[in-house]
């Protein structure tokens, strides 16, 4: 009879996590071809470097990837992604007139989960001791991601507002 090894806590919480990120992620790095906009699209370029580094992470041994620091900057970085990915589905899914009207709050909405997926990288940073090549690369997209400006230009007092 066969007996199977029981699943840790720590280690049942982080596969359903690391499942959502990646889904997520698969959904917001379609390809940018179809976003007109700046926002998103700088937005989906920091999605896809975040990408790779949770391929990465999911590499490391089980000590470094299960840990508090590590579970709990994953937590908040899939709690920022499901909101931002609600906001590009609105540049990709509504009409540009929408778009246009909104811009300034979809804008808003899109820094704020943009400093804060770079907060939570940070932490995710503090995690990584070990792994300098991985921690330097954490470090530079928390850094960029905190220092992001996603601005409104308005180009006319009419409704010809962009998000450029």
């Amino acid at each position: 009879m066969m007996t199977t090894k029981p699943v840790a806590p720590q280690q049942q919480q982080q596969l359903p996590l690391a499942e959502s990120i990646n889904r997520l992620l698969a959904e917001l790095c379609v390809s940018n071809d179809c976003i007109p906009w700046d926002a998103p699209r700088r937005f989906t370029g920091y999605a896809g470097r975040l990408r790779l580094l949770v391929d990465h992470l999911h590499r490391l041994p089980a000590e470094v990837s299960e840990s508090p620091s590590v579970l709990t900057a994953l937590k908040g970085i899939g709690g920022d992604l499901a909101k931002a990915a609600e906001t590009v589905s609105v540049y990709r899914e509504r009409s540009k007139i929408y778009v246009l009207v909104n811009c300034r709050s979809l804008c808003s909405a899109l820094q704020d989960r943009t400093v804060g997926i770079g907060g939570w990288l940070a932490l995710l940073e503090t995690g990584l001791s070990g792994h300098a090549d991985l921690r330097k690369k954490v470090a530079d997209l928390s850094r960029e991601m905190k220092q992001a400006q996603f601005k409104v230009l308005s180009l006319s007092l009419s409704l010809s507002t962009n998000c450029l």
